[in-house]
């Protein structure tokens, strides 16, 4: 069974203090050639790294509300994006992971400038709303569901949208499903309630990035344009 372990980051004397007097059923904080790590028998169950890490996101921010709520304390501890992964031999491999904005991936053509997008923030609120939401990447979802909520009342609706050919409507319910769907996504999830009916086909996280950028670098090439369609 992969075993899996996430870095810790934070306050020293925090940190110490979890690695030497909590332990419960469900997690433990070890140390790792002078690192803290989170390690929980609720990874077990997952292959991949980013699943690993959302649950890691929420098994903490569980922990910072009981420690406020017992001890009225702050917990200053964060995760830092470091995941490491044991292998048969008993070593960890380091799985890389960032929580900053890749600006080496591969984004949709857009005939605009940095310039000229910039220019649009500065000139159109909305625009300047969508691009805020977009840039925080700690609860991505629910951030990228505001860029698209944002778009969508900016252009008076999500049939404006399925119009212009920017989206269909199997996607846009491929990517709200996730995003209202705490079992999913848990911390990263728009609601907190379970009882909403699983999404068939839901997007990855992958998918839904793509989703938002396409729509977004569209609507932003049609503002430009003064609402024309190209």
């Amino acid at each position: 069974m992969t075993e899996w372990l996430v870095g810790l980051t934070g306050k020293a004397d925090h940190l110490a203090q979890l690695h030497t007097d909590f332990n419960s059923k469900v997690w433990r904080v070890v140390e790792v050639e002078s690192s803290f790590y989170l390690k929980s028998s609720n990874f077990d169950k997952f292959t991949d790294h980013n699943e690993v890490l959302l649950e890691a996101q929420e098994l903490l921010a569980g922990l910072k509300g009981a420690v406020l709520f017992s001890h009225k304390r702050i917990l200053s501890v964060e995760i830092t994006g470091k995941v490491l992964r044991s292998n048969k031999d008993g070593t960890y491999e380091t799985i890389k992971y960032t929580t900053t904005i890749d600006l080496t991936i591969e984004l949709p053509e857009t005939k605009l400038s940095l310039e000229e997008i910039m220019d649009l923030a500065a000139q159109d609120q909305a625009v300047c709303t969508a691009l805020s939401d977009f840039s925080h990447i700690r609860f991505r979802w629910v951030n990228w569901y505001k860029v698209l909520d944002t778009i969508k009342h900016d252009m008076g609706g999500f049939n404006a949208l399925l119009e212009m050919g920017w989206m269909s409507d199997d996607e846009r319910s491929r990517f709200t499903g996730p995003v209202n769907d705490r079992r999913l996504l848990r911390g990263q999830a728009r609601h907190g309630e379970l009882g909403l009916t699983p999404q068939k086909n839901p997007m990855n996280t992958t998918e839904a990035e793509d989703f938002i950028v396409r729509i977004l670098m569209k609507w932003l090439e049609w503002k430009h344009s003064d609402g024309k369609k190209s």
